[in-house]
């Protein structure tokens, strides 16, 4: 008899500690906001050992949230990160890739959201679909032929699409066109808020968010063009 009451009273906490993990985890993926990566570690505190180190703009999987920092899974790995350095996300990645249909006059923030649903997806060059992955202005064609708007094909040739902003106007959904090593327009993102901004970065790095000014992208920013007025 008293053989049951342990077990009985074992089997209570242990649902206790699963429904706590359950109730408290507020969404299904979080995205990392990083800059330098963001540390998995075997235990909710800094002082636990770092399991790897989760690049920015990275979206892991929440299984629970406590005390400032989240039980999550990244490639596999389980552990936990500092709740201070993810966004929560209140619904699970939609990775579909089904064009849309929108009604009305779409708002930046609306553009932003859905470019949010490909963080992660590939680069490839050349590629503008979430079915070959994506480049730079692939990306953001794609993300606003989704919304109605056809723009040029390279970050060069985004430069003429939409109207000027003065890098102090910056505001989400607004194009941001870089240079790179070899070109003055040879890359382009979408203005997140907040400083940040969402593109398709490079080969072996997939589609991220990216600090603006806490980044050299900051120096290298050419040309912010709005599309949605």
């Amino acid at each position: 008899m008293g053989l049951s009451k342990k077990l009985l009273r074992l089997f209570f906490v242990t649902a206790g500690v699963l429904l706590f993990w359950t109730a408290a985890a507020s969404a299904d993926t979080a995205l990392v906001k990083a800059n330098g990566g963001l540390n998995l570690r075997t235990g909710p505190g800094t002082n636990h050992s770092i399991i790897c180190t989760i690049p920015n703009g990275t979206i892991i999987t929440v299984d629970g949230v406590q005390d400032g920092w989240i039980k999550a899974t990244y490639n596999g790995k389980n552990g936990f990160v500092s709740a201070q350095y993810v966004t929560i996300r209140k619904e699970a990645t939609d990775r579909s890739g089904v064009e849309v249909n929108r009604q009305g006059n779409p708002t930046g923030v609306e553009v932003v959201e859905y470019a949010k649903k490909y963080l992660g997806y590939k680069y490839r060059y050349g590629g503008s679909s979430p079915s070959t992955g994506f480049d730079c202005s692939g990306f953001t064609s794609y993300v606003y032929k989704q919304f109605g708007y056809t723009l040029n094909r390279t970050a060069a040739g985004q430069t003429q699409n939409g109207v000027a902003v003065s890098f102090d106007d910056i505001m989400p959904g607004d194009l941001l066109i870089f240079s790179n090593a070899k070109q003055t327009y040879g890359h382009v993102g979408i203005y997140a808020g907040d400083g940040w901004f969402i593109h398709s970065v490079q080969t072996g790095t997939p589609v991220s968010m990216t600090g603006l000014w806490t980044t050299n992208y900051g120096r290298r920013l050419k040309v912010v063009r709005r599309i949605i007025n």
